[in-house]
C-alpha cells in the first residue's frame, strides 16, 4: 500500500460494525432520516495522519451508503 493510498477492500468485521454504529447518528442527523438497518458490508482504510475508514453500509436502500466523510471519536 502506498502512503496515503487505500488498502485493499476487505469484508467488514465486528470492529468495523462498531465504527459504523458510532457514525450512524451523525448520518441520520445529516440526512434527516432514521435507518432501522445499518450493516457494514465492506471497508477500506487509508493511513494519513491517523486512519480514515471508508465503510460501505447496507441500509436496504439502493445503492448502499458510503458514509466516509463522517467522523467518529476513538
Amino acid at each position: 500500500m502506498l502512503v496515503g493510498g487505500l488498502s485493499t477492500t476487505k469484508p467488514a468485521t465486528p470492529e468495523i460494525q462498531e465504527i459504523a454504529d458510532q457514525v450512524k447518528p451523525q448520518l441520520e442527523g445529516k440526512e434527516n432520516k432514521t435507518y432501522s438497518v445499518f450493516v457494514a458490508i465492506i471497508y477500506n482504510t487509508q493511513v494519513v495522519a491517523g486512519i480514515n475508514y471508508f465503510i460501505k453500509v447496507s441500509t436496504q436502500q439502493i445503492p448502499p451508503l458510503l458514509p466516509s466523510l463522517l467522523k467518529c471519536s476513538s
